[in-house]
Formats: structure tokens, C-alpha cells, sequence
């Protein structure tokens, strides 16, 4: 179950509104082209501005493809100071489930990231929502 936690306007600079604490993202391409097999690279999420850290352990990212299904994307921490928190200044670099979800059909089309951490109660929290629009 997911519950929004913050209102994001989404680019590829997203950054909180009203009186909620700030976070901001930005979205990276990767600079491999998607294929037709799984596992692809896709993108890094750097975290630009922030004053909460996110347990990286309880972050969850998910896409949809031209379908409207969710797939969750296995992604990687780059963890400067091995804490375990997902903070300002760190990256998570993400790539396609094993299975095949996004290829050359994908190109140029605008697709939903979610990124979510999970709260004490256990439900998401959506703390962005990026677009992703690969190029190649």
C-alpha cells in the first residue's frame, strides 16, 4: 500500500512544495540503450538536497511500462560513508528486472518512476515521483 508523503514537482529536478521538508532528486540516464533482454542499465537517482537520510534498506523504486504494470528495479546504493542511508550527496544507480520490461519501443516515451521508503506502520511512503524518458 502506498500513501503520498510529500507533493513533488516532477522533472528531472524534483523538489518538495509548501512547508514540508525538502528533497530533491535528479534523474540520470544511463548511458548504455535499452535492449530487448533483461537487466538492463537504466538510470541514477542522485539526491541533490536533503535534510532526512532514507534506510536504503526500506527505499523501494519502482517504473511502469507502456502497459501501466509496476515493476520494482533493483538498484544499487553508492553508500559514501557506508551508514546504510540513502542521503544528500549519494546516488542510487537502478536497472530492469531480469525479465525484459523496457526496450528500443520505449524510446521517447515518458515513464512514472516511483520512488517510496518504507515506514514503522510498513505502508510507502511516495517521497518522488520522477519521469523518466529515455533516449536510446
Amino acid at each position: 500500500m502506498f500513501r503520498m508523503m510529500m507533493c513533488f514537482c516532477c522533472m528531472l529536478c524534483l523538489s518538495a512544495c509548501g512547508s514540508a521538508p525538502s528533497t530533491e532528486l535528479s534523474l540520470k540516464e544511463h548511458s548504455d540503450a535499452l535492449t530487448d533482454q533483461g537487466d538492463d542499465n537504466l538510470f541514477a537517482l542522485h539526491f541533490d538536497v536533503g535534510e532526512e537520510a532514507f534506510s536504503f534498506a526500506k527505499i523501494s523504486i519502482t517504473a511502469k511500462n507502456a502497459e501501466g504494470k509496476n515493476y520494482e528495479l533493483s538498484c544499487t546504493h553508492a553508500d559514501a560513508n557506508s551508514d546504510g542511508l540513502w542521503q544528500q550527496g549519494e546516488s542510487v544507480t537502478c536497472k530492469e528486472p531480469p525479465i525484459n520490461v523496457f526496450d528500443a519501443s520505449s524510446v521517447g516515451k515518458a515513464i512514472s518512476v516511483q520512488v517510496s521508503v518504507q515506514g514503522e506502520d510498513g505502508i510507502y511512503d511516495v517521497i518522488a515521483s520522477p519521469q523518466w524518458t529515455p533516449e536510446k
